[in-house]
């Protein structure tokens, strides 16, 4: 495929947004992504807030059980906490997520029955400065 039809490719898969809450979203097909994007509702502002990083910027995950996830990305690392990590550590490792987003009650009224993310945290900048 060329550069456009995976960028396409991927466009279609992040405008995917249905009234369901999913905690990741997958790239369509066995093609690595170059970015993960990730998003978080702010409630104050009503606006989405997000993040976007390069996979070849990934340098390790630490988890604890299946509730805290922890990407580090060099000069940023980020925290999760949720639930039902698992697959999303799997699916990380072979660069096919496109979206982690937190759960937001404004956005999704039914509380998501399996996986979740309850909170994306961005940890540390090359800059020395917590967020």
């Amino acid at each position: 495929m060329s550069p456009q039809a995976t960028a396409d490719e991927a466009a279609m898969a992040l405008a995917d947004d249905t009234s369901q809450y999913r905690p990741w979203i997958l790239q369509r097909g066995a093609r690595a992504v170059p970015n993960l994007h990730m998003r978080r509702f702010d409630p104050r502002s009503h606006l989405w807030q997000g993040w976007v990083v390069a996979y070849p910027q990934f340098v390790a995950a630490e988890y604890l059980g299946d509730t805290m996830l922890c990407l580090d990305f060099g000069m940023r690392q980020f925290m999760l906490e949720g639930r039902g990590f698992g697959e999303l550590v799997d699916n990380l490792q072979s660069g096919s997520v496109l979206r982690i987003q937190e759960y937001a009650s404004a956005c999704w009224r039914a509380p998501p029955a399996g996986a979740a993310i309850s909170v994306i945290r961005l940890m540390a900048t090359g800059a020395g400065d917590d967020h």
